[in-house]
């Protein structure tokens, strides 16, 4: 694969996991319900703590942003990669769908507002991405 990541047909895989997106004031604990189950996320800045974790699980009264339906870049990507994660918003982006995007060390995730997921996946179709449901 060439270092743009454009060589080789891009596949995001759906996650069958509706996320929740929380931010809390900087230096607040990082509350039980943040931790556990398949998938979450915790990142502490100067301004704030965001959390990723499935919707379920943040309670109501904190208002968190979701649900998402999630998907992630099939494979293991190699660091040199190029060009990833501005293919899949690219898209995103001119069919007016939000996004937001979380990177592990292997790959990367997108998570798109449920209510526009058939949107999302319209917009990968035509801009190439293939989608393993």
């Amino acid at each position: 694969m060439s270092s743009n990541g454009s060589s080789k047909p891009l596949t995001l895989q759906r996650v069958p996991i509706a996320l929740g997106i929380m931010r809390l004031p900087h230096r607040s604990v990082v509350p039980t319900w943040a931790e556990g189950g398949a998938i979450h996320s915790v990142t502490r800045t100067p301004t704030e703590l965001s959390i990723i974790v499935e919707f379920q699980k943040i309670p109501e009264a904190l208002h968190p942003q979701g649900p998402f339906a999630t998907y992630r870049v099939k494979g293991t990507l190699e660091f040199a990669l190029v060009g990833i994660l501005a293919r899949i918003t690219t898209a995103l982006a001119e069919a007016g769908v939000p996004a937001f995007a979380m990177s592990t060390f292997d790959t990367d995730y997108v998570l798109v507002p449920a209510p526009r997921e058939d949107d999302a996946l319209v917009a990968w179709a035509v801009a190439g991405i293939a989608i393993e449901r």
